[in-house]
């Protein structure tokens, strides 16, 4: 009897380390993950979708402005992102977390001060060259795509055979989690444009 309440024990010793195990394993590469959602939910759609375009002169119509440009080219560019992962895996696990950073320290103010909220905001339009909203717009899409999917095919690598399908559902909340807190920020953003300069 004392030795199948210890094996018992142990059993179940064994199962709950591989998570706190592998969790350590896949940290970082989570935290990658969580970047890439955070700072695309709070872009797009919101900030993409209520950007105006400024030149009168541009060759796209206004009623088109909104449905391709902010709608349209940060799904598109994020797909051509994920296929470029076929070919190029860099940087690599250790330092993912610092080009995910960076794209979202450069990425938010970038689209802030585009012509967002242009009816509401009282934050002064810095940028106001439609073309450099759309590359912006492009780049960022393109990012979204290659990062995310690097930090998707890093966190299971990085563990045992046996923990890839733990590390893959830290990979799932990370992004989860990401959308969430960004979605919740947008309104953040949202608030200060509307509000920062008066």
């Amino acid at each position: 009897m004392k030795l199948s309440a210890n094996a018992g024990a142990v059993i179940k010793e064994k199962r709950k380390r591989p998570l706190l195990h592998t969790f350590k394993q896949v940290w970082m590469v989570a935290l990658s993950v969580w970047l890439v959602y955070f700072s695309s939910a709070v872009i797009y759609p919101s900030m993409m979708a209520n950007t105006s375009k400024i030149d009168p002169q541009f060759p796209l119509p206004d009623v088109y402005w909104k449905p391709v440009f902010g709608l349209l080219v940060f799904p598109a560019f994020a797909l051509l992102g994920n296929l470029l992962t076929f070919f190029v895996n860099k940087p690599g696990p250790q330092f993912l977390w610092i080009a995910c950073l960076l794209r979202a320290v450069l990425s938010i103010p970038f689209f802030l001060l585009c012509n967002f909220r242009a009816d509401t905001r009282s934050l002064s339009v810095l940028i106001t060259n439609d073309y450099a909203f759309l590359a912006g717009g492009a780049l960022f899409g393109m990012t979204h795509g290659y990062m995310g999917a690097l930090g998707m095919m890093y966190g299971p690598e990085r563990v045992e055979i046996e923990n890839a399908s733990s590390a893959g559902m830290f990979m799932s909340v990370a992004l989860s989690l990401g959308i969430l807190c960004g979605t919740n920020f947008s309104m953040v953003v949202k608030f200060f444009v509307e509000n920062a300069g008066g």
